[in-house]
């Protein structure tokens, strides 16, 4: 599945490959040191519970949101998981992932 919009009672199907994203945005978004940063993050990012985490850039949004940019392209970004960022093992903050375009 690539997209599901049920107001419109409609799934889209892909190939594989149509599941791959290099990028994404995260509301709800909070940092552990309680502000965000002004410049842009690297860390490690991960996307579901069992995702190996994935070297990521973490831009804050002038909105409270962040965009999180992937070194490599990521399978299956799901609106409504969550992402979290890392630094080694120190989780940075994380947020909720948005359905894209929005």
């Amino acid at each position: 599945m690539v997209d599901l919009d049920p107001e419109a009672d409609r799934v889209t199907v892909g190939e594989a490959a149509d599941l791959e994203q290099d990028r994404l945005v995260a509301a709800r978004v909070n940092f552990i040191a309680g502000e965000a940063p002004t410049t842009a993050l690297r860390v490690t990012a991960r996307i579901r519970h069992n995702h190996e985490p994935a070297p990521a850039t973490v831009e804050t949004l002038d909105d409270g949101r962040a965009r999180v940019v992937f070194d490599q392209p990521q399978r299956a970004i799901t609106p409504g998981q969550s992402c979290v960022w890392y630094d080694g093992d120190c989780v940075v903050g994380g947020g909720v992932i948005e359905p894209p375009g929005r």
